[in-house]
This record gives structure tokens, C-alpha cells and sequence, in this order.
């Protein structure tokens, strides 16, 4: 099975972050597969130990975001607005 994604690791998206437009680059991804292929995107800062993403108070780590709410860019990400 082939799974296409809009998006690659290392890109960089804009996505609303505390009403405010955000970009930031795609850490890591991963792709539910059922009735439909629903990919999701976490980006920096990304965290794979879970303990450092407790221990964090200030940055928040291992924001998740589904396809629908991420754009290339800014303008893309106002006209959806």
C-alpha cells in the first residue's frame, strides 16, 4: 500500500497557535489507516521520550495537527480563516 501525504518531515506549515498565525517545520507524522487515510503532523519542537515533554513547562512539545488545519503558507492559511 502506497500512502500519499501532502506534506514531508522538514517542511515548513503555517497552522493558528494561540490565535495567532504560526509557522513552524514538520517534525514527524503519522497516518491512521481505516475506512479513510487520515494523516496527522507534529511539529517542532517534537519530543519521542515522553518524561522531557512532562518535565516542560514553557515550550509546548509534540503539537499535533490534522492535514485540514495545516498550509504551506501564511496566505493560504488567512483565506481559510
Amino acid at each position: 500500500m502506497n500512502i500519499k501525504t501532502k506534506y514531508d518531515i522538514g517542511q515548513e506549515v503555517w497552522f493558528m497557535w494561540d490565535n495567532k498565525p504560526t509557522c513552524q517545520k514538520i517534525a514527524a507524522m503519522e497516518v491512521y489507516v481505516g475506512e479513510k487515510v487520515l494523516p496527522s503532523y507534529y511539529v517542532e519542537p517534537y519530543e519521542i521520550n515522553p518524561i522531557k515533554v512532562v518535565n516542560s513547562d514553557i515550550i509546548p512539545y509534540n503539537r499535533r495537527f490534522h492535514e485540514f488545519r495545516i498550509f504551506p503558507t501564511k496566505e493560504e492559511l488567512l483565506k481559510s480563516l
